[in-house]
């Protein structure tokens, strides 16, 4: 799943490139769409894992030896073969219309991959990689918010909240606004409480500690830009922050047996028992990124900003859980008001 945004990424790298060298602007509007880019880096993996490799399926004497060169001491070692490059315009030549750069993007990937050059936590880990790049892409490249601001805020935001204003900055705020904004408030200390004791439970390098900490800092900047007012800002930080939720809570369950696993290791640290700690915890975890997950797809909702690819993504997500919520507010006994009919006296 990582090598389709690290794909993308190389190949808007190249696109960037090659705009700078040539000056054609109308390479902005470069498209691509398919999957073979990953099937190139992966078959760099495979010729590197080989003595030699036949890249030309109508040539079969045709083939490249894989060249090694590394330390004595083996603690680095690079391996190169020529197969995929010969592969990549056998293909341009066979289907002009394929996408070169997109091609040379994924070669370049299976390299990166191979040669350990990237951090496997963070770059090989779906729950990590992809709120990562959408935390990059909505701070540097769309600035929808800055550590400064956000500082402002927090240090305004709260004392706001206890004095029962909202950052709204209207004295006519109702009261379901003020509850939302107490709700938000809420939301943050209990993401930042569980990032916390991730951080002392699992390595801070880690990708169960990782994907935490860069969830609550979406699910942290969402909540600021909206009790500012800012709706359609804050929306595209929801978005993002859901995505984030989705993949936390899914890798979490199917992360069960490594949680396990880890009992021996709390047991050895903190002389207790590791398996009662980490079920404790697990279930904390759980209950807060589901409960966040519920509220931001409930206002989400709300405001109305869904569609196009992520409607069709996760939009069973969001009408699943403003169902849930619209279901835990609603009353669950409704008192008779209608005109009764004696029935006499017993």
């Amino acid at each position: 799943i990582c090598l389709i945004p690290l794909t993308t990424i190389v190949m808007m790298s190249l696109v960037w490139l090659q705009m700078r060298w040539t000056g054609d602007e109308r390479l902005k509007q470069t498209k691509t769409v398919g999957y073979s880019g990953v099937l190139f880096a992966w078959m760099v993996v495979s010729s590197l894992e080989r003595r030699s490799t036949c890249p030309v399926p109508f040539l079969p004497d045709v083939c490249f030896k894989t060249h090694e060169l590394g330390s004595a001491s083996k603690i680095w070692n690079l391996k190169f073969n020529f197969g995929p490059v010969v592969q990549l315009f056998i293909a341009q030549m066979i289907m002009p219309r394929v996408s070169f750069i997109g091609h040379l993007g994924g070669i370049i990937c299976g390299f990166i991959l191979h040669w350990n050059i990237l951090p496997r936590e963070l770059f090989y880990s779906p729950q990590v990689l992809i709120p990562f790049i959408l935390f990059a892409h909505l701070w540097l490249v769309r600035k929808l918010f800055s550590f400064r601001h956000t500082y402002e805020l927090i240090s305004t935001g709260a004392a706001d909240v206890e004095n029962g204003n909202d950052t709204w900055g209207t004295k006519e705020a109702s009261s379901r606004n003020h509850m939302l904004t107490r709700l938000l408030t809420w939301v943050e200390r209990c993401m930042i409480g569980v990032a916390l004791l991730s951080s002392l439970m699992f390595s801070v390098f880690g990708s169960l500690f990782l994907s935490q900490a860069i969830t609550t800092a979406l699910v942290t900047m969402s909540c600021h830009l909206y009790r500012k007012g800012s709706t359609r800002e804050s929306a595209v930080l929801f978005k993002a922050s859901i995505v984030s939720l989705i993949l936390l809570i899914a890798v979490d369950a199917m992360h069960l047996p490594y949680w396990r696993s880890l009992s021996v290791f709390i047991s050895a640290r903190w002389s207790v028992s590791g398996s009662f700690l980490l079920a404790v915890f697990f279930i904390i975890r759980s209950l807060v990124n589901f409960a966040v997950l519920l509220t931001f797809s409930s206002i989400l909702t709300e405001i109305g900003d869904i569609n196009g690819i992520f409607h069709h993504m996760v939009g069973w997500v969001l009408r699943t859980a403003h169902a849930a919520v619209e279901g835990m507010q609603r009353e669950r006994f409704s008192p008779f008001q209608g005109q009764g009919i004696a029935l006499g006296i017993i």
